[in-house]
Order: structure tokens, then sequence, then C-alpha cells
């Protein structure tokens, strides 16, 4: 199929950009390439900036995760990759909490990075941990409901909408096999338990709702729901603590 004259004999100008410092610098450029148009989601910047074997697996990991789509809602991968944004933060809160910050946006970038330069490594833990990923949102819809889960409760009622804040300390816990089984046993308590602690501490609510990045609200939100589920549970319940003005976690 021969293409159009009029593109044939166009001029295409590119810029080749090498050596730099600093990966804001690229995230500058997508940046002001995507003002005044449909500009890219932070995880399609993301792929784009650290492109590796990581990133690969969970773009095509997340287009074919039922749960995920159970999630957002949705019957194919969601275009702005919000799908692939979820699953990365599982991923980062499951393996590497100490090293958050406070910045959600270099977490994941460093997240990709690890686990793209380690590859050959991680990757059957990685693909256990997917397996995990599913049964744990299972787990979760089991216990809160369709119209429940991971969505804050306020004023008596769950909300309508879907919150990150709550489904990074939910699939924290849910994911880990040791109380998977304990958790489905104790359903109802554990529901319970995120009812209470929400009408009863005032810090939980506003760690789920303000500032959430921040080191504060993420350990506020990880220890005070570790304390609840501690409370309703059988088995052992890691509730972590703060060292050096980091997030730790004993296993």
């Amino acid at each position: 199929m021969e293409l159009p004259d009029e593109f044939e004999n166009r001029t295409i100008r590119t810029i080749v950009i090498r050596h730099w410092q600093q990966d804001a610098v690229l995230y500058h450029i997508f940046l002001r390439l995507n003002t005044g148009s449909v500009q890219l989601s932070p995880q399609e910047l993301r792929n784009a900036l650290h492109p590796g074997p990581f990133a690969d697996f969970i773009d095509q990991y997340s287009a074919d995760s039922p749960m995920l789509r159970k999630i957002l809602g949705i019957d194919r991968p969601d275009f702005r990759m919000r799908d692939a944004e979820l699953l990365l933060r599982y991923y980062a809160f499951r393996n590497f909490l100490p090293r958050y910050a406070g910045s959600m946006k270099d977490f994941l970038d460093e997240t990709t990075q690890e686990l793209n330069e380690n590859w050959v490594d991680v990757a059957p833990e990685i693909e256990v941990q997917a397996e995990q990923f599913e049964q744990a949102v299972e787990l979760a819809y089991d216990v809160f409901g369709p119209d429940s889960v991971f969505r804050k409760w306020k004023d008596g009622r769950f909300g309508s909408r879907f919150n990150r804040a709550v489904y990074d300390i939910v699939m924290f816990y849910f994911c880990r096999p040791e109380i998977m089984e304990d958790v489905q046993r104790h359903a109802s308590d554990v529901a319970q338990a995120f009812v209470d602690l929400s009408e009863s501490q005032p810090g939980f609510i506003d760690a789920l709702e303000s500032t959430t990045k921040s080191l504060t609200a993420t350990f506020t939100r990880l220890e005070m729901w570790a304390q609840a589920l501690e409370q309703v549970l059988d088995s052992g319940v890691p509730v972590p603590y703060r060292v050096d003005s980091r997030i730790a976690i004993s296993d």
C-alpha cells in the first residue's frame, strides 16, 4: 500500500536527547509535549521513561486481569492505564514499603526501575504475587461486598467512589497467604472492624482523604488498620513502625 504523496513529501523533524542527568528532565519534556492536547497519564509517562521487562509484565498482566477489570468496572484494558498503575501500587507497597518517602510518583518509578533491572531474579516471585493479587481482590469483595469494597466509611455509610488509599491498606494485608484464610473465617468481623475504626478514629479518616500521599498519612492508615485486624484475627498481623523517617514492618 503506497502512502499518499502529500505524506511522503512531508519533512518529519526529530530531536534526539542524550546524556540527561535526571529523569525529571525527560518527564518535563513529556509534559511540555503533551500540553494543549490529551496529556499522558502518569503510568503512560512511566512506561515511556522506564521501559523494561517488568514494565512489559505490568502492561500485559493488567490488561488481562479479571480482578482489575472488576475493580474499575471495565470490560477491556483501560486506555489511560489506570489498571496498570493499580497493579504497580500493589507491587510497590508489598515489596518496597520501607523505601516510601512521601512521593508516590518517585515510589512507583523506583519500583519499576528496580524490578526492571532485576527481572531475571525476581520474575518467579512477581508471578506468584500476581496470583495472590487476584486472590486478595476476590477476598476483599467477599469481605466488604461489591458496593463497599475499597471505599471509605463516613457519615454512617460507605462512599460511592473507589479510594486508592483504602485499596492500598486492604491489599497490603489481604495478599498475605498466612492471613488469607483467617480473614475469610472472620469476614464479618473484619468488615465491622473497618467501620468501627473509621467511626472511632478521626485520624484514620483524615489519612484516607487529606494529604494521603504523605509519609505520616500512609503510616497512620497502615498502622491503625493493622491494629484493628489484630483484634479480630487469630493469626499474627505485622504492625508497621517508624524508623528514621521511614516505614518499617516485621514479617
